[in-house]
């Protein structure tokens, strides 16, 4: 006897793709709507590119504002930039306390601006030492203007983990911010030469820094080679892969990013966009680790940059806009040139 269907195997109805499936309470939707036009008034928004079938509005400003960034950014193969947009409510915007964003009901109508903020959303590790050898090998002193290019205009649009950095954080973390281990030692182990030895076999040291990275890739500010010359390198060497790193430098060195709306607050910064690896999992990953689980037992953050933007004008958003290209088109050319390096084994 055959059995009787049951409800389960009949059809469940369903929404219709451009009906949210989330339905915000009427605070949430005059937040929505608030940030919507504004975003709207600072041409950010525009009917073709809202996504109509989205259940949260908020997210479809997130959308279009992240859709507009990437556009100037571009592909990414390395960096997984992350933006973030949310209204906030607070009596002075100029007094930005990061408790003042929080919204209920009864703030819903008081929304006063918008506060962007962007980080990494996925720190790696990458294995660059051979490219830069590569380009020091082929025309002495181009690996290290290369890399001082790159430090340079990371610091401003993007942080990177570097050479250098691995050697800074290693006097603060490990040597009381001497040059190298020996007063530590000194202090912590007098005259015992046996714990002396015994400790300086845990621990990095200055020597393991200096065998794991050329002196060039280790010194602040080494003697650039001029435009003009790069220009010539990148148009006339015969080896590509030469060519291509320098194209990448040039362009951003030419790129005039500038760190105006890096993130100011109280801590220590953990947001690198990446950690440079000379050879695979070598001792800046240790150095780095060590450097991040220090920072996370204090205060730390790891926004990268963020505004504060006033909802009362929308010519402000447009201006700031304006004045990040430079630093989005930085942190397409830093993805392009980390890649290439990692690429020149």
């Amino acid at each position: 006897m055959a059995a009787a269907p049951t409800l389960a195997a009949l059809a469940q109805p369903v929404l219709a793709a451009d009906i949210p499936a989330t339905i915000l309470p009427a605070a949430g939707q005059r937040v929505a709507g608030t940030l919507a036009g504004y975003l709207a008034c600072a041409k950010v928004i525009t009917r073709r590119d809202f996504p109509l079938a989205a259940s949260d509005p908020l997210a479809a400003c997130a959308a279009v504002l992240s859709k507009w960034l990437h556009r100037h950014i571009g592909d990414t193969a390395c960096l997984e930039p992350l933006f973030q947009i949310e209204p906030v409510a607070i009596d002075h915007i100029d007094d930005f306390d990061e408790a003042a964003c929080a919204l209920d009901a009864a703030e819903a109508q008081a929304v006063r601006g918008v506060h962007i903020r962007w980080s990494e959303r996925n720190i790696c590790h990458w294995t660059v030492g051979p490219g830069f050898e590569r380009l020091e090998a082929a025309v002495p002193g181009l690996g290290a203007t290369v890399l001082d290019i790159l430090e340079e205009k990371s610091w401003q649009a993007y942080p990177l983990f570097t050479p250098s950095n691995v050697l800074d954080e290693a006097s603060n973390q490990y040597w009381l911010g001497e040059e190298d281990e020996t007063e530590m030692l000194d202090s912590e182990c007098g005259d015992d030469k046996e714990a002396w030895e015994a400790m300086r076999a845990d621990m990095v040291t200055r020597a393991d820094i200096e065998q794991a990275f050329p002196a060039w890739a280790l010194r602040r500010r080494p003697e650039r080679m001029p435009l003009p010359v790069l220009r010539d390198i990148a148009i006339e060497h015969v080896d590509g892969y030469v060519r291509r790193a320098t194209t990448l430098a040039l362009a951003l060195a030419e790129t005039p990013t500038d760190n105006t709306f890096a993130s100011r607050r109280e801590g220590l910064f953990t947001g690198f966009c990446a950690v440079l690896c000379w050879r695979d999992e070598d001792i800046a990953v240790r150095v780095s680790d060590d450097y991040a689980h220090y920072a996370w037992q204090g205060d730390s953050f790891e926004e990268i940059g963020e505004v504060i933007l006033p909802t009362a004008d929308p010519r402000a958003f447009r201006q700031w806009m304006r004045a990040m290209e430079p630093n989005l088109r930085a942190i397409g050319l830093i993805d392009q040139l980390l890649l290439h390096l990692a690429e020149g084994y």
